[in-house]
């Protein structure tokens, strides 16, 4: 495909040279402490940040191999601009690295999952798809993420996650019932269908976690015909108190970005 873009993309300021083949996306998260991980196994320029979308040309230290950096927001809808902005600049393959939320008492904390498929209550892939569409990583994309973490001895588990765009509704949806954070409680009357399904969801133990991102990743690539995967460290359990939510934050998000970056060398 040849790709004639004069104007820079209008959220993430980017234009084709900017942009390789792979692309690393990590959302939500603090980008010093992102940037602290990259640099310990990669070789890093930042290219352009605008609207809270940060870009780095990237190198790893290992074998060499180029990426781009995507720093974003949280949620479907920011990884909707970006993976669409990205891939209007030429990237094929996107990794999303990040935490997420564990929907049972395993695996173990700071420990990885690598996501076969996504239960979309994200939103926003309802607008592209049909709901019967099932959000699935790519093949390839996940042998390379488990060769990558096998080769690191990073501890990891291989399943289903759950994208929701609720971040405090998730942090209590088990608790008998109520949704409540911080002392507030959601009246039974105002309780959405969604809720309980999500409820029934974790009750059965279908998914291994909880994000907001990788669902919608995925029916993207489907849809612009690209190949994606997602590896998300195991920051908490689900739900958590104030507090709880940070303990293991660091280590998980650099065991899953050390994964993704060395994924991408078997995938050049």
């Amino acid at each position: 495909m040849v790709i004639k873009l004069i104007n820079p993309q209008p959220n993430t300021l980017i234009l084709p040279k900017d942009v390789e083949k792979c692309v690393l996306l990590v959302g939500g998260e603090d980008l010093p402490i992102v940037k602290k991980i990259i640099d310990e196994i990669a070789n890093s320029e930042e290219i352009v940040h605008s609207r809270g979308f940060h870009t780095y040309r990237c190198r790893s230290i290992s074998e060499g191999t180029p990426f781009t950096l995507a720093v974003t927001g949280v949620g479907p809808s920011c990884t909707e601009i970006a993976v669409t902005e990205y891939a209007n600049c030429g990237a094929r393959i996107f990794l999303r690295a990040g935490t997420s939320g564990g929907l049972s008492s395993t695996p173990k904390l700071g420990s990885v999952i690598i996501t076969t498929e996504a239960l979309r209550f994200d939103g926003v892939s309802d607008l592209y798809v049909q709901k019967s569409v099932k959000a699935v990583a790519d093949t390839g994309v996940i042998e390379s993420l488990m060769r990558s973490a096998d080769s690191q001895s990073i501890e990891y588990t291989k399943g289903v996650t759950l994208t929701t765009s609720g971040y405090y509704a998730m942090g209590g949806i088990s608790k008998n019932g109520v949704l409540s954070f911080g002392g507030y409680s959601i009246d039974s009357k105002f309780k959405p269908v969604a809720l309980g399904k999500l409820q029934n969801i974790v009750a059965r133990m279908s998914a291994i976690n909880v994000d907001m991102e990788t669902a919608t990743l995925f029916v993207l690539s489907e849809v612009y015909k690209l190949k994606s995967g997602a590896v998300c460290g195991l920051s908490n359990r689900v739900p958590w108190e104030p507090g709880e939510q940070i303990e293991f934050t660091n280590l998980s998000l650099k065991n899953a970005i050390f994964v993704a970056v060395k994924a991408f060398d078997c995938l050049q």
